[in-house]
């Protein structure tokens, strides 16, 4: 394509809009400006940031803050293609629809699975945003996603959020969200590390002198720790769950300390197909997921040990953040800790700082371009 013609070819509306609105705002060129074009734009558009998680969906709207946290699950009537229920209220009926509703999980391992649910996820998401703050034209998006997402999928993200209504999306990875969530200073000299345990993936990223040193991610998380509890308990007491009570028992342990001695779990005996409670105790389900954070804590561990000295050296002084729901299990952060010899933050409120630190980024775009993904 010659000079010419690209002069000629049209640019995006999105982009025709922004200058149409900013030329309306700017006035004449005499004419004083008491405010930027951004801070004006935003009586037009809501600025979103997504933690689109395996497990989890966390939305933060700038100036809002987080206005949706639910399951990410759908339920959709197979007969009809149409959503019945998203989020808390799927989850409930999960394991108790008739064969022709089903329970999708739409994201998994932290990548797009069903692409249709998933944009109707989005929308969703776009309607309780309007909802919560009405604005005439459709959001711009920022949308955190795993460590070593392929560059198909990355597109299946943006394009789902696209064709569900957002003005424009931005697609970044979750450690650099979470960094920019903590209020981080990316440009520091000196390197620090971000760990990310969610719902399908855990990933970690070293930032240093404003760059992405190295990343990783390994498809072990949240999800393999409710698979890992319903294992044990199917092989050490005959009872066999569903996804739901093995997550429940999960949080519930979470939310305990080591004194609770023991909770009490319904289920279906292995042997006869009976209704089947049994008690089992907090150390125990602590050993049904252990072999689980002994495998993130050694793929830590591997991704550590590449790293230069001078690094390390840094890791050593300025510590690791450790983000996601992984942080709310107890004795996680030790046992990493203990396999890397490195201290282990967890920042105020872990589950959040991935989606604020989208919001951020949605915010000021132009600030953090540099790390968006093509």
């Amino acid at each position: 394509m010659n000079e010419e013609q690209q002069h000629d070819t049209p640019a995006p509306v999105s982009d025709r809009l922004d200058r149409f609105i900013n030329r309306v705002i700017k006035g004449s060129p005499g004419k004083k400006k008491e405010k930027s074009p951004v801070s004006w734009l935003d009586t037009f558009t809501n600025r979103v940031g997504i933690d689109l998680g395996t497990a989890t969906t966390v939305v933060y709207v700038d100036k809002q803050g987080i206005i949706l946290r639910e399951p990410t699950l759908v339920a959709v009537n197979t007969q009809t293609d149409q959503v019945v229920s998203i989020g808390k209220k799927a989850r409930i009926m999960t394991g108790r629809t008739p064969n022709h509703i089903k329970v999708v999980q739409p994201i998994r391992q932290g990548v797009i699975d069903d692409y249709e649910v998933t944009e109707q996820l989005f929308e969703h998401i776009f309607r309780k945003v309007q909802e919560t703050s009405p604005k005439i034209l459709g959001p711009v998006v920022t949308v955190g996603i795993p460590c070593k997402t392929s560059q198909t999928e990355i597109n299946a993200v943006r394009d789902a959020a696209m064709d569900a209504g957002a003005r424009r999306v931005h697609i970044v990875y979750e450690p650099f969200a979470a960094a920019v969530g903590m209020d981080l200073d990316l440009d520091d000299d000196e390197a620090f590390m971000v760990i990310d345990v969610g719902g399908g993936t855990s990933d970690t990223m070293i930032f240093a002198g404003g760059e992405v040193v190295a990343s990783d991610s390994i498809r072990i998380a949240g999800d393999a720790f409710d698979e890992a509890i319903a294992e044990g308990l199917r092989e050490k007491k005959r009872l066999v769950v569903g996804s739901r009570v093995s997550e429940d028992l999960k949080i519930a342990v979470m939310q305990a300390t080591e004194e609770q001695k023991a909770f009490r779990v319904p289920g279906r005996n292995s042997e006869n197909g009976l209704p089947l409670d049994v008690e089992v105790s907090f150390s125990e389900v602590i050993s049904y997921i252990t072999p689980r954070m002994e495998q993130i804590a050694g793929h830590i561990r591997t991704f550590v040990e590449r790293s230069s000295p001078e690094v390390l050296v840094d890791l050593k002084q300025n510590g690791i953040y450790f983000v996601g729901g992984g942080p709310a299990i107890y004795t996680f952060s030790k046992k990493i800790e203990e396999v890397i010899n490195l201290k282990v933050t967890v920042p105020e409120n872990p589950t959040v700082v991935v989606a604020k630190g989208t919001a951020m980024i949605a915010k000021h775009a132009d600030r953090y371009q540099h790390y968006f993904l093509s």
